[in-house]
């Protein structure tokens, strides 16, 4: 556990990622957070409200610290009105317009190529835009879920200052670069 606030931490799929061959990413990364002593926020927990889906999702996403994609195969449910976006891509979109949030990408890998086309899609973009870290098991989500959140200081994910957030064992993100790093 790391010393300092609870941080908020969203997690963001699609349903596929609750049992992918009979195996919860969502459940390790959940665990991952409080491991670290850190607070979810999931679309599972969200309960009744008087708003559109949409609306508390970006109420939610707006509440946490750092944002946290498990981009499965599946693309995932539409967001009504908004042809063609998942909930997951949107939830992403509502994040990224927050550049002091700290945005964290595990991608499950797809050795069999069964990822749908727009969820490919997705998940290149991730891979633009984050330094992402590719993961075959529940236990990979949590391990490499703790490295990242404890590369992440507290009270850092939500200010200006630039970050270092550790994504793998050679790759690291420093501000908006992603860097490789020699461990020796």
């Amino acid at each position: 556990m790391t010393n300092g606030p609870a941080r908020r931490v969203f997690l963001c799929h699609a349903s596929d990622v609750r049992n992918l061959g009979g195996l919860d990413y969502v459940d390790a990364a959940e665990s991952a957070v409080s491991m670290v002593g850190d607070a979810v926020i999931e679309m599972a927990y969200f309960g009744a409200a008087p708003q559109t889906p949409a609306a508390v999702c970006e109420r939610k996403v707006a509440e946490a610290d750092v944002f946290v994609v498990i981009a499965g195969f599946v693309y995932g449910s539409e967001v009504p009105g908004r042809a063609g976006l998942s909930y997951t891509e949107y939830e992403y979109d509502c994040a990224s317009a927050h550049p002091a949030m700290s945005r964290l990408a595990l991608l499950v890998a797809d050795p069999d190529g069964r990822t749908e086309p727009a969820q490919h899609r997705f998940r290149a973009r991730l891979a633009d835009e984050l330094t992402i870290a590719e993961v075959q098991s529940p236990e990979e989500v949590q391990a490499q879920l703790v490295h990242a959140l404890h590369g992440l200081e507290r009270g850092e994910s939500r200010s200006n200052a630039p970050r270092v957030i550790a994504i793998g064992s050679e790759k690291i993100q420093v501000g908006d670069r992603n860097v490789m790093v020699n461990e020796g």
